[in-house]
């Protein structure tokens, strides 16, 4: 898991995609007028060339992570759910760790990454098989922004660009019982 300053990357990822965005928007726009004497050809082609960047831009930003996260629901579906009474009792029975702040990181996680908690699993990692990510990950920036709060209030420094696994994460942050 990625160290934010998470607010920060949120907003370069914004800017990034409003100038290229403006860019083919000002491309499209000054085929119109920088030709307006020339032939027809140059002022569709200026046209054709900004609206593909515009349309690649949107493409890029929107659809290509509402595609990486439909195929890691998919990937999900697959696997036999497990409520938090199954999950606690076969990997964290003999941690150690409340059995109430195992479930609310768990279910942190879940929410967080938009996946269902019945189906994520300890040893899933992070931006490969939960919060898979093209670029950036709002996702799982937020839910390392959740955890260094949570680690704060707490009083306990955590690493979070080892954090690699959903249970790296649970075990990072949960009180003992």
């Amino acid at each position: 898991m990625r160290d934010p300053p998470v607010a920060g990357l949120r907003l370069l990822k914004r800017i990034v995609v409003a100038i290229v965005v403006a860019v083919g928007a000002l491309g499209a726009l000054g085929g119109t007028f920088a030709f307006r004497k020339q032939e027809l050809e140059l002022r569709i082609l200026a046209w054709t060339v900004g609206l593909i960047i515009v349309a690649c831009s949107v493409l890029g930003a929107f659809g290509i992570p509402f595609v990486l996260h439909r195929k890691e629901l998919d990937r999900l579906k697959a696997r036999e759910p497990l409520d938090m009474e199954q999950i606690y009792a076969r990997y964290y029975t003999a941690s150690g760790l409340s059995k109430s702040a195992v479930a609310e990181l768990w279910n942190e996680v879940a929410t967080t990454l938009r996946l269902p908690a019945e189906k994520l699993r300890p040893a899933d990692r992070f931006g490969e098989d939960v919060g898979t990510w093209f670029i950036f990950s709002d996702d799982l920036d937020s839910l390392a922004e959740l955890g260094q709060n949570r680690a704060k209030r707490r009083g306990i420094k955590v690493r979070f660009e080892t954090v690699a696994t959903v249970d790296d994460y649970v075990r990072a942050l949960a009180e003992r019982a």
